[in-house]
């Protein structure tokens, strides 16, 4: 057996239509571009806030060390 069938032999139209698991609305063809619309987006934001926060983390880690630097300096630890 290549797919569902009926009692007939035949195959079933309704199960041919759509994959198991999708309803109605998401199985046509603006269903599936709508879903890989909300992917694309998904991603994108995924993406901005991905650099957004690459573009802080220097603000914030400059800073810190150049502070850990100076502190070295002015006041280094024994290593003994």
């Amino acid at each position: 057996m290549s797919g569902p069938e009926d009692a007939s032999g035949a195959p079933d139209a309704s199960a041919s239509k759509f994959r198991a698991g999708e309803t109605a609305i998401w199985a046509d063809n603006l269903g599936r571009a709508s879903i890989r619309s909300v992917q694309v987006l998904l991603v994108t934001a995924l993406v901005g806030v991905i650099v957004w926060a690459a573009t802080r983390v220097p603000l914030v880690l400059t800073p810190v060390l150049i502070a850990l630097i100076l502190a070295s300096a002015i006041s280094p630890s024994c290593v003994g």
